[in-house]
Formats: C-alpha cells, structure tokens, sequence
C-alpha cells in the first residue's frame, strides 16, 4: 500500500540507495515478442487485467492494476501520449473498483485501451494487439504461446514464445 511504499522510500533515502519498482511481466518473452511485431500497419493494444478482489481501502483499482500495464505500454508503444481518458465505477465505498482507460497516441491513430477490475469472478491477463489486416495476436493468462486470428479469413493459429534463458539467472 501507499504508506509502506513511502516507508521503504524513506529506508532507502537514509541508506542512500535507489528504490526500483519492479514490473517482472514487462521483460517476460511475451511481451519482448509482441513489443518486435509492433509496426506502421499496428493500430490498437488492449490489456486486460482483472480478478475477484482483494478491495483495498487505501487505493483505487486504477492505482493498483494499472501501474504494471502502463509500464508495458512505455515498453512497447514506440509513440508519444497525447491524452489519456478513464472512467470509473464504485459499487461499494468511494473506491473505484472497476475502470477504463484509453490511451492516445501523438501523430498516429494508435489507440490503447486499459481494462482494470476487481469485479471479475475469474483472474485474467490478456493482452491483444490488432493492426490494419485484421489481424490479432493474443496473449492470454501464463499461456507459453500467442494466439493469432484473421477477422477477415477466419484463419487461426497458435505461435509458440520461445523460451529464452532469464539474464538473472
């Protein structure tokens, strides 16, 4: 929560260290593979993340879940933010549980859409990329593979991540 993170800031000021967060699903293979097929032709990116709980009381579920998939999309989206629009709802108490978020992009009709929920009766993690062929690739949950669709042909296929040794191990 917020109060222990400025405690272990202020841990780390006293012992003159640097404080790094750590988002780990940013250098998995997936999103390395899905950051190289990013080009000219790619238009919207959408994440997903939701799951049942755990409600926080100090926090809102945009401060919660979305810090990781924003930290994805200054990975991999080679623009510029231009704006960015959320909305929100609260079922219980004045914390937002349940949120949208639509980033827009500088000098490119790229669009990415951030869906965070604690609403949800499943935990889910996905992660779609669509470009101008109609063409998606999908990354769903711990899967070790994308799954690729043409809206066009109805063509579908799965295409395997290689699994590449970790640089910390």
């Amino acid at each position: 929560n917020s109060r222990d993170a400025r405690k272990l800031n202020k841990i780390a000021n006293k012992n003159n260290r640097i404080l790094c967060l750590d988002h780990t699903f940013l250098f998995s293979h997936e999103i390395e593979f899905l950051k190289q097929k990013i080009d000219n032709n790619s238009k919207y990116i959408e994440l997903k993340r939701v799951n049942n709980g755990p409600f926080s009381t100090d926090l809102n579920v945009i401060e919660d879940l979305a810090p990781h998939d924003f930290s994805i999309l200054d990975n991999i989206i080679p623009y510029e933010i231009k704006g960015v629009s959320a909305n929100g709802v609260s079922i219980s108490n004045d914390i937002i549980q349940k949120a949208n978020i639509t980033v827009f992009y500088k000098d490119t009709d790229f669009t990415a859409n951030i869906e965070v929920s604690w609403l949800e009766k499943e935990k889910l993690r996905k992660i779609r990329l669509l470009d101008m062929e109609m063409n998606e690739l999908e990354y769903l949950n711990n899967n070790d593979y994308l799954s690729y669709f043409n809206y066009k042909t109805s063509k579908s296929s799965k295409i395997s991540i290689e699994k590449k040794e970790s640089l910390f191990e």
